[in-house]
């Protein structure tokens, strides 16, 4: 498919607007970690909120792992939590 080539032409071309070496790196990884959530039918907004919540609280490896994209199962319940939490845009995925 071609469009699932466009994310990977998009990113590789914003990285070259990311001031060092280290930020188009850490581009890349950000929008790899984007394209795997939409591969496992998660809305990247959602999927993102949900990470945020968790991380304060994570203290081990086994943590972490449990918060990967094909680990995760998001509550029917974050999408009302998101509208309602005032984010301004939600996810039309």
């Amino acid at each position: 498919k071609v469009t699932s080539i466009k994310p990977f032409v998009l990113s590789r071309k914003n990285g070259l607007f990311s001031g060092s070496p280290d930020g188009a790196e850490s581009s890349c990884g950000f929008s790899r970690l984007i394209e795997t959530e939409k591969e496992n039918n998660l809305k990247p907004q959602v999927f993102l909120y949900h990470v945020f919540m968790k991380t304060p609280a994570i203290s081990s490896p086994e943590e972490w792992e449990a918060l990967l994209p094909w680990n995760v199962s998001l509550p029917k319940s974050l999408d009302a939590e998101y509208i309602r939490k005032g984010v301004s845009s939600h996810p039309l995925q």
